[in-house]
């Protein structure tokens, strides 16, 4: 996906999340079957798994299951 290309521009239009909390990046990748999918689903979770948030229950109502992610994947 090229710069210059509009069509489904991630960073136009309103965010579905009203605060950001943190940001954290992730690495993932599925060496023998080569699917993205699957890769994208390890950084995901490589992002969230080593992360302690102790006050998260304070800051999102409902905590760990109403909290949203906003994910940005950059694929080679």
């Amino acid at each position: 996906m090229s710069g210059n290309n509009n069509n489904n521009n991630r960073f136009e239009g309103k965010p579905h999340v009203d605060t950001i909390l943190f940001i954290e990046c992730g690495f993932g990748n599925d060496s023998h079957g080569q699917d993205a999918t699957k890769a994208a689903v390890r950084a995901c979770r490589n992002a969230i798994e080593f992360n302690s948030i102790p006050s998260i229950t304070r800051l999102v109502p409902g905590g760990y299951d109403e909290l949203k992610l906003d994910v940005l994947l950059a694929v080679p």
